[in-house]
């Protein structure tokens, strides 16, 4: 019975060994299974913000499958194999996300901001961030001699990918920036101007600082995306598939 056997592992399989019943069904999010010939291929959805990850040691163990597919790059298994030889005995490992790829900017060019603010969390959100499951399911692969296979598109065309778009965000940004600046001090010159007068026509003055408001809130408007929201519009696929195709075929459909 197939629906048993997948609330079989949600409920036992998600917990760490140490955790009681009352924590399961966090970590493991979904289980699928496909008849391939003669071979059986299990799919594991996992949930990468629980506090209870998959107990991937005891579901290798049970499973006992001869291969094991992650969705990871060579490069990104590399690195991963590199955090775990430094401390070879530990039971728990950082966390690695997609932020180790992201590139300095060249000397003498404009530094990005981003790359110090919270927006930079959109390189760890959506598949870019490997904790412990990862870990332990190498660990127990090698252990006991499983072939593995990393089928993820290579992270570093990734990040750049996402780089290029959040460095054009902010470019844009601060090009919007400047001219709503210079709409406001246009704005304030004509009082200055006319103060000089000793006759401030109110109307005027009035009429010129609604004006430039209006034509800021109009390239606020315009700003689809900016760095205070980027971080929800990777949450939002149907608007990112609309607005940004390209990207979206990058983050998901290429490594689906």
């Amino acid at each position: 019975n197939v629906s048993s056997f997948i609330r079989y592992f949600s409920q036992d399989l998600s917990m760490s060994e140490e955790e009681a019943p009352s924590a399961s069904d966090q970590g493991l999010d979904a289980m699928s299974l496909l008849q391939y010939g003669e071979k059986q291929v299990y799919l594991f959805g996992m949930q990468y913000d629980s506090r209870t990850p998959p107990n991937m040691k005891s579901m290798i163990n049970d499973f006992g499958p001869d291969h094991i597919i992650f969705g990871l790059c060579g490069d990104r298994r590399k690195k991963l194999q590199e955090i775990m030889e430094k401390s070879p005995k530990s039971e728990s490992y950082p966390a690695l996300s997609g932020e180790t790829w992201i590139k300095a900017d060249p000397p003498n060019s404009h530094k990005h901001l981003w790359k110090q603010s919270k927006a930079k969390q959109v390189i760890q959100l959506w598949g870019l961030w490997y904790g412990k499951e990862y870990f332990d399911a190498l660990q127990q692969a090698e252990s006991n001699h499983i072939e593995c296979v990393y089928a993820d598109k290579p992270m570093q065309g990734i990040v750049d990918q996402l780089e290029h778009f959040l460095n054009e965000i902010e470019d844009k940004q601060i090009i919007r920036e400047s001219r709503k600046e210079k709409l406001i001090k246009k704005s304030e010159n004509i009082q200055v101007r006319a103060t000089g007068r000793q006759k401030a026509n109110k109307a005027v003055l009035t009429k010129a600082h609604n004006k430039a408001r209006a034509e800021c809130a109009k390239l606020d408007k315009d700003a689809v995306v900016t760095l205070d929201n980027v971080c929800d519009m990777f949450m939002d696929k149907e608007f990112m598939l609309e607005k940004f195709p390209d990207l979206f075929d990058t983050m998901y459909e290429q490594r689906d």
